[in-house]
């Protein structure tokens, strides 16, 4: 009889809890690939890098803009370092409740945020639409709350929202090419423009 119960419990509390197991969103995994090498910055002062950012599982997509430099107050880099960081949501004295921040160490005040150029960000992420401006970035608004419905709260334990940054592909000066060689044997030739657009290369032997 015991065992009876003990399995109808067991049921009964599947049954109920199930459900919003299964239906509980899961971590969000953005992908930022940078379009344009920090090393060879864009727009009206040079201080600009264009990139793509992606949803990983999901048909969402949308330009970036982030700034290059240094930080006079601070005396850090402007642009966060490549590899995979935490998000999560936290209130800003500046963008208001739950705003998308970007963990980093050493780091902090990093988040995804509107803004047309890079004078608009102190070492954050600019969202938007690239429109052929070098430099600028439009529909910033948009994109921003698009995001922040795809970011949920950290869980208790700790697996969250992440996002990897990476570097555009670095270009080698090789005398035996017509166009641009690249060091990523698994390019192929292949380089990103700002506008997500792709350019081939080609490499005489």
């Amino acid at each position: 009889m015991r065992k009876s119960v003990l399995v109808f419990c067991s049921f009964f509390a599947l049954s109920i809890f199930a459900p919003a197991i299964a239906q509980a969103d899961p971590p969000v995994y953005l992908v930022l690939e940078r379009t344009t090498d920090e090393d060879e910055p864009v727009g009206p002062d040079s201080n600009a890098i264009h990139g793509r950012l992606t949803v990983i599982g999901e048909d969402y997509r949308c330009d970036t803009l982030e700034r290059v430099g240094i930080n006079p107050e601070l005396d850090i880099p402007y642009l966060m370092k490549a590899g995979t960081h935490n998000i999560k949501l936290s209130d800003s004295g500046k963008f208001g409740s739950n705003s998308p921040e970007i963990e980093i160490a050493g780091r902090k005040w990093l988040r995804f945020h509107t803004g047309t150029k890079p004078e608009h960000s102190e070492g954050c992420l600019i969202l938007g639409d690239y429109v052929g401006t070098p430099g600028r970035i439009n529909s910033s608004e948009k994109h921003v709350a698009e995001i922040i419905k795809k970011i949920r709260r950290d869980d208790a334990n700790g697996n969250g929202n992440t996002i990897e940054i990476r570097n555009a592909r670095r270009a080698k000066a090789n005398t035996h090419t017509t166009h641009t060689h690249y060091d990523d044997e698994d390019s192929g030739g292949l380089r990103v423009r700002p506008d997500g657009s792709w350019s081939v290369s080609c490499v005489i032997l």
